[in-house]
């Protein structure tokens, strides 16, 4: 079995180490290969290293400082091979601080950041001589030992702070606004580390509520609707305008926190129109305005009537024109039949008949009939066209001959019939060949 060869190669032995952090490098081989090197000062390990160089850089501030000759630290550096087989070595250090300021520690990107508070964490310091954190708060960047103290922590293990701070308001921190941190180290001397970079956040605004129509969307109006928001809600505040730019969204309502819903009446048909909400807090702030979160909603048109195609009676003189019940929310609306677009047949309260016969007319002609559908407002709607030919003589009498008797010089003949209502019959004509 061989075993690993090791050695600390800096600093040499009895130096009494002067910075925070000491460079210490150790020295190994093996004939199979060195696995890894696990440095460890008074049993707790420090680190381990698996490839060359060999260096640690020693964070010595977390020990007391050597203040005579039989108080030192012990740094053990451990070689160990690929086969399994290890080697110590040891070596006495002594360290002194004394009068050198704590080393700084991190401060970290803020996290869960809201209206009116901002989550701090930082990294744990493990100066030996530690006396506290101060963590200092400024509106710029320009966070110094003169910047206003935000709050002193007295523990070395807590390492978070939230920063709601209600002596800014009643609330905790502004809305919409830029904060600034930076934190400090102070060892029981009262020295201090640097502070270490600037970290920021920028408090939000109330989140925007989604707006949506409801069924009540008519000619007239238009229903609306929202979710209950989860902010401090003081009140909604509705725009309404003709486009979704926002300088054409003009207020049109105000509803207290508890409402959401709104019936906008008044509206003109078959007109598209644009809603947005803000949500106003407690503290007077409002959502930022997004394009995305308006509403466009375009009230209905007046409905169409529908003729019946095709004709549920045509005759030689007459057409019976008929459509379909109209489903309209408005009580004073008409229709008006009109035969070839302009003239007009019949016109009364729609609904009141669903029918119309057209007289008088003449056999064998087309015709085309439409219905027309106005409201109190004016709006206007159109049926379909409904083309037909009235019938012709071919079409209802038959003519059909036939022989009743025979005799050597004399035929009985016999026809249908003709008996057509209105009677309009006027004779028959019979001709013989020859």
């Amino acid at each position: 079995i061989i075993m690993p060869y090791i050695r600390f190669s800096y600093p040499q032995a009895g130096v009494t180490v002067l910075d925070d952090i000491a460079t210490v490098r150790v020295e190994a081989r093996d004939n199979v290969g060195i696995r890894q090197i696990v440095f460890m000062a008074e049993g707790d390990t420090l680190a381990s290293l698996t490839a060359e160089p060999y260096a640690l850089d020693w964070n010595t501030t977390a020990y007391p400082d050597c203040t005579d000759a039989d108080s030192f630290i012990l740094l053990t550096a451990t070689a160990e091979d690929f086969a399994g087989n290890s080697r110590s070595t040891h070596r006495k250090f002594y360290t002194d601080n004394e009068g050198n300021p704590p080393i700084p520690v991190e401060l970290f990107e803020p996290v869960n950041v809201t209206k009116h508070s901002v989550t701090l964490f930082w990294q744990r310091s493990v100066d030996y001589y530690f006396s506290h954190y101060l963590l200092r708060r400024g509106t710029t960047a320009d966070v110094t030992e003169a910047s206003d103290s935000l709050v002193r922590i007295g523990g070395r293990d807590t390492t978070s702070f939230i920063d709601q701070d209600t002596s800014v308001s009643p609330f905790g921190l502004l809305e919409n606004k830029d904060y600034y941190y930076r934190i400090w180290v102070y060892d029981e001397l009262d020295s201090s580390s640097a502070g270490d970079s600037v970290v920021s956040a920028r408090t939000l605004l109330p989140q925007p509520v989604t707006l949506s129509t409801t069924s009540t969307l008519t000619k007239y109006t238009i229903g609306l609707k929202w979710e209950p928001s989860t902010e401090d809600v003081a009140y909604y505040r509705l725009h309404r305008g003709p486009s979704s730019l926002k300088a054409n969204l003009d207020s049109i309502a105000v509803f207290l926190e508890g409402t959401h819903s709104y019936l906008d009446a008044g509206r003109t048909a078959r007109t598209t129109y644009y809603y947005y909400l803000y949500l106003v807090d407690e503290a007077g702030y409002e959502n930022t305005f997004r394009s995305d979160d308006v509403l466009d909603a375009r009230t209905l048109a007046l409905p169409p009537p529908i003729l019946t195609d095709p004709s549920p009676s045509v005759t030689k003189y007459t057409a019976t024109i008929a459509w379909k019940t109209i489903q309209e929310q408005e009580d004073s609306s008409w229709v008006a039949l009109y035969r070839d677009t302009d003239i007009l047949l019949y016109t009364a309260p729609r609904n009141e008949a669903l029918a119309y016969t057209d007289i008088s007319l003449q056999q064998d002609q087309p015709y085309s009939y439409r219905l027309h559908h106005r409201d109190s407002q004016d709006n206007t709607a159109w049926s379909n066209t409904l083309a037909l030919t009235t019938l012709t003589l071919s079409d209802v009498w038959s003519g059909v001959l036939g022989v009743s008797s025979q005799g050597k010089y004399q035929l009985g003949l016999t026809w249908d019939s003709y008996n057509y209502s209105p009677p309009d019959f006027a004779g028959y004509t019979l001709s013989r060949d020859g």
